[in-house]
């Protein structure tokens, strides 16, 4: 028998640990409650503030970078608002909020023309196919046009063996057989492209203009202009610096303040 000051010590402690469990899944949502309403005042830096602190949370972390792509969208930092929701957009592929939230913002954004132009085939091809699935949802893909693939192969190869002696030609594959093939050629090469795609540090441009220099210094030459908004390729860092790759093949640098890391870091 528990003596009532043991019963006592363990209902605490029990209490304790479920009020800090119920407190740790509730301040995420104290957090973006009192972004929301912050940002309902039209008090951005706070607004900002709350829904920074969500990013810690890898379950409220795509809620976050939604919020603030709306702030920054809110306050027409365009280039800062496509960066976050690019980032949303590499976590939740499929968000028509986001979705159409993004494309208002591009359409939207100074020199936008310009962040379309130039393209080669397989930006082209990223903006308008890969972004629009994870490398997860491929793979989910992948495995079950394999699957048919291999299933309806075997059956095609079963009824070989059972022909007669005088008719041990495979023939004309199956109609069926044909599309499967098809589907796996498709989803092997669009998720091999996401895999790169995934791993692929990309940036965004967040300041209205900055210079593509030759070097990682402001003595360098000026080779291009890179407008708010643009996505570039990450090539690698130097103090202060990022070297960086233009769609259309341009490479240079731009001062690490004037881009935001996107996406990069690993497919799942």
């Amino acid at each position: 028998m528990f003596s009532k000051k043991q019963t006592a010590l363990k209902f605490l402690i029990f209490a304790t640990i479920l009020f800090s469990t119920t407190m740790a899944k509730a301040e995420p949502r104290v957090l973006l409650n009192e972004g929301i309403n912050a940002y309902q005042q039209g008090q951005w830096d706070l607004a900002r503030e709350k829904f920074s602190q969500l990013l810690g949370d890898k379950r409220w972390e795509f809620v976050g970078l939604y919020n603030l792509g709306n702030v920054a969208t809110r306050q027409k930092h365009f280039g800062e608002a496509l960066g976050y929701f690019r980032r949303a957009l590499a976590l939740k592929p499929q968000d028509k909020d986001t979705w159409f939230n993004y494309r208002f913002v591009l359409n939207n954004t100074p020199n936008q023309l310009a962040l379309g132009r130039n393209l080669s085939n397989y930006e082209f091809i990223r903006n308008e196919y890969l972004n629009r699935f994870s490398f997860t949802q491929s793979l989910i893909v992948l495995f079950f046009a394999s699957l048919f693939m291999l299933w309806n192969l075997y059956k095609y190869i079963r009824n070989y063996k059972f022909k007669g002696e005088e008719d041990k030609s495979l023939g004309v594959p199956p109609l069926l057989l044909i599309i499967w093939g098809i589907l796996f050629l498709v989803s092997i090469s669009s998720s091999t492209l996401k895999l790169i795609d995934t791993f692929t540090e990309r940036g965004t441009i967040v300041v209205a203009k900055v210079d593509l220099r030759s070097g990682p210094s402001e003595t360098n030459a000026s080779m291009s202009e890179l407008t708010e908004g643009l996505e570039v390729l990450v090539q690698s860092d130097e103090k202060d610096w990022k070297q960086v790759t233009h769609p259309n093949g341009l490479t240079g640098w731009v001062p690490k303040n004037s881009i935001m890391t996107t996406t990069g870091w690993g497919p799942w």
